[in-house]
C-alpha cells in the first residue's frame, strides 16, 4: 500500500513540476484527510481517505487514496465475512464558489481499486485487483483562508464490485 501512495504522490509532483515549467498558473492547491462510511452488498464499512491536489489554472488534478474494512457478526461472535477495499486513484476537477465561503466541488478520474476477501491469517485470504473509475463530489464551508471542511460522497464504479459511500473531510489549502 505504501509504494501507491509513493506512487500517486509522486505523480502530483511530477505533473507540478512539468507543468511549472510550462506555465506559471501550476500550485499546489490542498490536501485533506476525510473519514466516513462506505457500502458493499449488505455491509457497512469504516473509510478513512487521504488526497493531495494541484491547480493548473482552473483545472485541478488530485491524487487519491481511500481504504475500508467491512466486517460482519454480531458483537463477541465470530466473523461472517470480512473484506477490505483500497483505492489508489488520479483525479480531475472543478471547483466551483456557490456563495461567500461555500464551494462545490466535483471529480472523475481512474485508478486501482484493490479488494480482499477473507484473512491472511486463516489462509482464506484472496485479493482481485482491478482498474475502477472513481466519483467524488463535495460540499465544502472554508472556515478561513486555509482550512475548510465538509461532506462528500463518493463512488468506485468497476468490474469486481462497485462501491459507494460519503462522509466528512477537513481540508488545508495551501
Amino acid at each position: 500500500m505504501k509504494k501507491y501512495i509513493l506512487l500517486l504522490v509522486l505523480s502530483v509532483c511530477a505533473v507540478s513540476m512539468w507543468a511549472q515549467e510550462s506555465s506559471s498558473k501550476v500550485q499546489f492547491h490542498s490536501a485533506s484527510i476525510g473519514l466516513g462510511v462506505s457500502f458493499y452488498e449488505d455491509l457497512t464499512a469504516i473509510s478513512g481517505n487521504l488526497d493531495l491536489g494541484i491547480n493548473i489554472g482552473k483545472h485541478q488534478i488530485k491524487a487519491f487514496v481511500l481504504a475500508s474494512t467491512y466486517e460482519s457478526g454480531a458483537l463477541g461472535a465470530p466473523l461472517k465475512k470480512q473484506i477490505r477495499t483500497e483505492e489508489y486513484d488520479l483525479l480531475y476537477g472543478r471547483e466551483f464558489k456557490i456563495v461567500d465561503k461555500i464551494y462545490f466541488d466535483g471529480y472523475a478520474g481512474v485508478g486501482l481499486f484493490v479488494l480482499e476477501r477473507g484473512k491472511r491469517s486463516q489462509g482464506t485470504h484472496t485479493q482481485e485487483n482491478t482498474i475502477g473509475f472513481p466519483l467524488l463530489a463535495r460540499g465544502r464551508f472554508q472556515a478561513s483562508q486555509l482550512i475548510g471542511f465538509g461532506l462528500q460522497l463518493h463512488s468506485n464504479i468497476n468490474s469486481v464490485q462497485s462501491i459507494f459511500g460519503g462522509g466528512f473531510f477537513l481540508q488545508f489549502k495551501f
